[in-house]
């Protein structure tokens, strides 16, 4: 059946000059309340622009006007891409100021600090908790952000390279099919996940990062298929994620390539078999051909940098 995309992008704005009609919609959408009494404008209207999708929003912000706010969390993680104007925090936790080129998390779990916009201008990102949680396979209550910062100047880069694809598909009717919008919306919130720091949660070993869904979603497809001829192509379709993506994913929680990942679980394997088997039964060579290492010498050296020996040694002993 094919969907109308206007019925999966719906697109609307608003724009007015009244702050306190302002502050009603900013607390609503971002749960950000206006402090009026601390407030300047000059009669320039404030407005957002929105495009909303069944599992996130983008939205351009702009706030031509000095404004204070206190923000309180709410059941959605915002992320602001600063284009113009600056914003300045003021928190214990959470203090820096923004400028134009600066990616940070407007709302979060647990948020609770008093900011200052300088005739900011924004692209906004808003995500559920609840997309987020079932991303990171761990319940909305769990999810948490050390800070509203990316972890590095390149994270924030692969962020603002993020969403300018997907504002590409958003703008395309051909594009903006459900299965595609809902690829985008995983991809945002893996991204999320990626690029600012979260607390540690079980079943990682990589503190101060979640390992996201889509991560143990690709290991276990090596592991239920390491004696299957898979490569990068496959493992990316199997998670729906491109190879790159899931090649970032790897760098970034696990410090290895999904290839060298593989490769490990394989040589796990063929540890095992050689400890199943004896000389009268298999050689070396059968069992490394059988795992992906057609050469000898370079399964030896493999072998030995992880079991140290020889696999001979394993064999005859097993």
């Amino acid at each position: 059946m094919n969907v109308d995309a206007a019925t999966l992008v719906r697109r609307d704005s608003w724009a007015t000059p009244d702050l306190a009609e302002a502050g009603e919609i900013l607390r609503a959408e971002y749960g950000a309340s206006l402090r009026l009494r601390e407030s300047r404008t000059k009669a320039r209207p404030l407005s957002v622009d929105r495009r909303v999708a069944p599992t996130f929003e983008c939205h351009d912000v702009r706030l031509p006007a000095q404004l204070q706010f206190d923000v309180e969390e709410f059941d959605a993680v915002v992320i602001a891409s600063l284009q113009a104007g600056t914003v300045t925090t003021n928190s214990d936790a959470h203090g820096i100021s923004y400028r134009r080129g600066d990616v940070f998390m407007a709302n979060f779990p647990g948020a609770h600090y008093r900011c200052h916009a300088d005739h900011a201008w924004s692209h906004t990102v808003t995500v559920p908790v609840r997309v987020l949680a079932e991303t990171a396979g761990v319940a909305p209550s769990a999810l948490r952000f050390m800070s509203g910062n990316p972890v590095s100047a390149g994270a924030a880069e692969q962020w603002v390279t993020t969403l300018d694809t997907v504002e590409r598909l958003l703008a395309d009717p051909d594009t903006a099919t459900p299965i595609v919008l809902g690829k985008a919306g995983r991809m945002l919130a893996a991204k999320v996940l990626e690029i600012f720091p979260t607390t540690r949660t079980p079943g990682t070993d990589h503190p101060g990062r979640l390992v996201p869904n889509f991560l143990r979603r690709a290991i276990a497809y090596m592991e239920d298929n390491a004696a299957d001829d898979i490569g990068l192509v496959d493992i990316a379709a199997a998670v729906e994620l491109t190879p790159e993506g899931v090649t970032y994913l790897f760098r970034r929680h696990l410090e290895v390539g999904p290839l060298e990942h593989l490769r490990r679980i394989r040589l796990d394997r063929a540890h095992l078999d050689l400890l199943d088997h004896t000389p009268d039964t298999t050689t070396v060579h059968r069992i490394a051909a059988r795992w992906g290492f057609p050469h000898i010498s370079s399964f030896e050296e493999f072998y030995r940098g992880s079991y140290g020996q020889n696999p001979q040694v394993t064999l005859h002993a097993g």
